[in-house]
């Protein structure tokens, strides 16, 4: 019950002084074996120089090869889990990871530390060399789902694209066990691809999940997280696991082959180099609406990440009408803020007294909706060809004693 008062009160309202604070979203998880560095500790590597605590690039580790990789795309700031240096005693579980008795976390389920020891999460999670594997797939798929990120998992080495194609069925080819997921926050790759190899100064096969990783962080700081990864160029890349067939206009190529199945594939025609190329997800093709462009999907987490963490003033406040009116501007200034940037087409907050009637109110529930339309990628252009004698009356004169 309000207190009694008879007589006159003020009422400090705090309005238009709490703005919404983005969240990073080009921040990579790698997870690997190193022949130095720390170990299972969530480590911040921002260049090269901070790279260089984890080793030089050998034949049996995997993350000073996957952090070159990620620098020569563009790729900024990694949170680096390194599971240990003797290849020869890690195992799967190791990369999986537990929790301790302790609280303590290890492998990829430390990268669920990421905000609570640094401010942000990691949003996009990779581990080259062992996400071929089913259960490390399942493994960064659910630390996806736990920590709002897209999980780049790769195939194993050695299918054709048919084969590729034929392991989002229910038999898996060539008798490999193969992870099969139906998620949007799942990227699959595939093929690998060639890279120069310092060790042996010849080429060698990389998990084509680090250069989608790089080239979506790189994208992200150049143009933005709603900006599709698609078709840009990969550097560094000295040819693939095996020849892809790549035509624009040609629906029957394996590009377009393992697009249509939800792969994310490389594709160089004459004269491109080798770009990345597909926009879907893995939930593609049996969920055909929108979230399965990973833009879409990014856009989603991004937008929410960054209105709850930037909504703690609001929690425990007085519902009262201006502090309702000031957290639904609080969500309108920013969605304003994401059409100007060209980061949406357009969106709205409010709020509906029918969803917010007095049992919930005075439970402390309080609900404010919002909508907004994201942008999506062009990926399919037709031009309508019309052959027409029309423009010929456009002719001062026309000469037909030659035809």
């Amino acid at each position: 019950m309000t207190q009694f008062l008879h007589g006159i009160e003020t009422v400090d309202v705090s309005k238009g002084t709490t703005q919404v604070r983005e969240v990073r979203s080009g921040i990579i998880g790698l997870v690997g074996t190193a022949p130095k560095g720390e170990v299972n500790t969530l480590t911040i590597c921002i260049s090269s120089t901070d790279d260089a605590q984890f080793g030089e690039i050998t034949s049996n580790h995997t993350i000073p090869q996957a952090l070159k990789s990620l620098r020569e795309q563009g790729a900024g700031m990694v949170m680096v889990v390194n599971v240990g240096s003797d290849t020869d005693s890690i195992d799967v579980a190791d990369i999986i990871g537990t929790t301790l008795n302790t609280g303590e976390r290890t492998g990829i389920q430390l990268l669920a530390d990421g905000y609570g020891t640094y401010g942000y999460d990691a949003r996009i999670l990779i581990a080259p060399g062992f996400s071929s594997v089913p259960s490390v797939a399942g493994a960064l798929e659910v630390m996806a789902h736990k920590v709002n990120a897209m999980a780049y998992i790769d195939l194993p080495l050695g299918l054709k694209p048919t084969e590729a194609v034929a392991s989002r069925g229910g038999v898996a080819p060539l008798g490999l066990d193969i992870y099969q997921t139906q998620s949007s926050r799942v990227r699959l790759c595939y093929p690998h691809r060639k890279v120069f190899d310092p060790v042996t100064n010849e080429t060698k096969l990389e998990p084509a999940s680090i250069a989608y990783a790089g080239v979506r962080a790189r994208v992200d700081r150049e143009s933005g997280y709603w900006t599709s990864s698609s078709n840009k160029e990969v550097r560094g890349t000295l040819g693939l696991e095996r020849v892809i067939s790549a035509r624009l206009d040609d629906p029957d190529t394996e590009t377009n082959l393992l697009n249509e199945a939800g792969f994310s594939t490389l594709f160089k025609s004459f004269g491109t180099g080798f770009l990345t190329w597909g926009n879907r997800s893995a939930s593609y093709p049996v969920i055909n609406d929108f979230d399965s462009f990973e833009q879409v999907q990014r856009t989603k987490d991004m937008v929410e990440a960054s209105i709850h963490q930037s909504s703690l003033p609001f929690v425990d406040s007085d519902i009262r009408q201006p502090q309702i009116e000031t957290i639904t501007e609080f969500v309108n200034s920013y969605l304003r803020t994401l059409q100007m940037r060209g980061a949406i087409v357009g969106g709205e907050a409010y709020f509906d007294p029918s969803r917010n009637p007095a049992s919930e109110l005075s439970q402390g529930h309080i609900v404010i909706g919002y909508k907004f339309t994201p942008i999506f990628p062009m990926e399919r252009i037709t031009y309508e060809r019309e052959v027409t004698g029309e423009y010929l009356l456009n002719l001062k004169s026309v000469n037909m004693g030659g035809i």
